[in-house]
C-alpha cells in the first residue's frame, strides 16, 4: 500500500512539474511575441527542433523578426540551444542586429559563458569591433566582465584596442577609469599597446593612473597589479608625476 501511495505522489510531483514547465514556458514566449507562429518559433529553439524552425521559416515566418527585446537568434542564446543557434545563423539570420537599443548578439553570446558561441558567430561574419548602442565595443565588455578566453578569441580576429567607445574612451582607459587594472595588464602583457599619437588617450591614462595612485587602497583586489601596471607604462614611454594625497 504504501509503495502504491509513494508512486501516485511521484507521478503527481511530474504531472505538476510537466504543467508548471509548460505555463512557465508559454509565459516567457509570450513576453517577447503576440504572433502565434513566432511563440512556435521560440518553443522550437527550446527543443531543438531543427525541422519545426525550416517550415515556419519556408511558410513565411521572419528568422530576423525583433520581439519585445528578442530575436530568435537572441533566444537561442539565452537558452543555451548551440544547434538551434546554428541553424538559425544558416538560413539567415543576422549575427549583427541590433534590438530595442540595447542587446546585440555577440555581447550576448559573451555573457553566455559558453565560448563556442563566439566561435560560432565569428565564424559566421560577427563585427568583432561591433559598437554596442549602449556605447561600448565587444572587447570592452568582456574585459570588465573578466571573460579572458573570449577576450584572444576577440584579439585573435582583429578586434581594435585603440577604437574608441561611444564616449571617447578606449579598452585602455576604459578599464583604467574602472580600476580595472588586471584587464589593463592583461592587454599590455600581450604586447598590445596605446595609440599614443593620441593625445586625449596619452593624457587620460596619465590622468587614471595618477589618480589612482593618490587614493590608493593596496588592501583593495584590484590593486594587486597596479604597480607592475605602471612599470609597463613607463617602458611604453610614459611618464606620470606620482604623488601623496
Amino acid at each position: 500500500m504504501k509503495i502504491v501511495y509513494v508512486i501516485c505522489l511521484i507521478v503527481f510531483a511530474l504531472i505538476i512539474a510537466y504543467t508548471f514547465k509548460s505555463f512557465s514556458s508559454d509565459t516567457l514566449v509570450s513576453k517577447y511575441y503576440d504572433k502565434p507562429n513566432y511563440k512556435l518559433l521560440l518553443k522550437y529553439i527550446i527543443k531543438e527542433n531543427l525541422d519545426g524552425i525550416d517550415q515556419l521559416v519556408k511558410s513565411g515566418v521572419d528568422v530576423n523578426r525583433k520581439g519585445k527585446g528578442m530575436t530568435p537568434l537572441i533566444y537561442a542564446i539565452q537558452s543555451n540551444k548551440i544547434e538551434s543557434f546554428k541553424f538559425l545563423l544558416k538560413i539567415g539570420a543576422d549575427i549583427n542586429a541590433i534590438v530595442d537599443n540595447d542587446l546585440s548578439v555577440i555581447i550576448e553570446v559573451i555573457k553566455s559563458n559558453n565560448i563556442e558561441f563566439l566561435k560560432i558567430c565569428i565564424e559566421n561574419g560577427a563585427d568583432v569591433n561591433l559598437l554596442h548602442p549602449l556605447g561600448e565595443r565587444p572587447i570592452f565588455f568582456a574585459l570588465e566582465n573578466m571573460k579572458y578566453s573570449a577576450v584572444d578569441l576577440l584579439l585573435k580576429h582583429s578586434a581594435d584596442v585603440n577604437l574608441s567607445d561611444s564616449f571617447n574612451n578606449t579598452v585602455f582607459t576604459c578599464t583604467l577609469n574602472a580600476r580595472n587594472f588586471t584587464g589593463c595588464l592583461y592587454l599590455l602583457n600581450k604586447d598590445l599597446s596605446p595609440d599614443k599619437s593620441d593625445k586625449r588617450v596619452v593624457v587620460s591614462i596619465i590622468h587614471y593612473i595618477e589618480t589612482a595612485y593618490k587614493v590608493r587602497d593596496m588592501e583593495q583586489p584590484a590593486y594587486k597589479d597596479f604597480f607592475e601596471l605602471i612599470e609597463k607604462f613607463k617602458k611604453l614611454g610614459f611618464k606620470f608625476v606620482l604623488k601623496e594625497l
